[in-house]
């Protein structure tokens, strides 16, 4: 399972059928995101052994594909936050 909140077409949780999916799969599941969504600052919360991590990334640039969260874990919460125009 993973969850994707913020600003997606279709927010909620989801379950993989798969093992792996990737952080550009969970958002197109989630129905991608919405023209009033931060695209350089998108935080990915982890809970390895009971401790909770924080990432934050850009999805417009190259190094979202050497991130640790590129490949997501079980559980993982993706908040996708407004932008300017937004707020």
């Amino acid at each position: 399972k993973i969850t994707v909140l913020g600003e997606v077409k279709n927010p909620g949780t989801f379950t993989i059928p798969n093992e792996r999916i990737t952080l550009p799969e969970a958002l197109g599941i989630a129905g991608d995101l919405q023209i009033t969504a931060e695209r350089k600052n998108v935080l990915v919360i982890r809970d390895e052994n009971g401790k909770k991590s924080e990432f934050h990334v850009d999805l417009t640039s190259k190094e979202l594909f050497n991130s640790p969260v590129y490949y997501l874990n079980q559980n993982d919460l993706i908040y996708v936050s407004p932008n300017r125009a937004k707020i």
